[in-house]
């Protein structure tokens, strides 16, 4: 019979919260054995999505090349460099005062630089133009919701 003790390793993070998802797990081919940890981010099932993400990082990784310079300064300043912070003092605690430095999470960053790539860069008003741009050969069944072995 299976220990019902929790394995903690398990719960370990792959990544620090501000990186950018670089591993993943996925379930064991036997069952009791321990997930695989497969390197890479998880895909999404919606082509669009990874398309989206790669053009992104692209954007990044050029230093986001095509927006203004008032944009690339704010993104400079809220992802490229450290942020000191203090912790705030509690009345009668006795914490507070403490320093810590700040980061934004990845997913936050992508969901700034995504909306910002799209509307401000890529012009993009709609829906259906992401689908359009990023959809891959098959945008407009996975705009409906159709996949390739449903269409076959």
């Amino acid at each position: 019979m299976p220990s019902a003790t929790l394995n903690p390793t398990v719960l370990e993070p792959l990544f620090a919260p501000w990186q950018e998802p670089n591993a993943h797990r996925v379930r064991a081919e036997k069952s009791g054995d321990p997930a695989v940890i497969k390197q890479g981010r998880r895909a999404s099932p919606i082509e669009a999505i990874n398309n989206l993400r790669a053009a992104v990082r692209e954007w990044r990784e050029a230093f986001y090349i095509g927006a203004s310079d008032t944009t690339i300064q704010l993104l400079n300043h809220w992802f490229n460099r450290a942020h000191r912070l203090t912790f705030p003092s509690k009345e009668g605690a006795g914490v507070g005062g403490e320093e810590f430095e700040f980061r934004y999470y990845f997913c936050q960053r992508e969901a700034v630089e995504t909306l910002i790539y799209l509307k401000e860069v890529r012009q993009i008003e709609c829906l259906s133009q992401i689908i359009a741009e990023f959809g891959g050969a098959n945008a407009e069944l996975q705009a409906l919701g159709i996949t390739e072995d449903e269409d076959a």
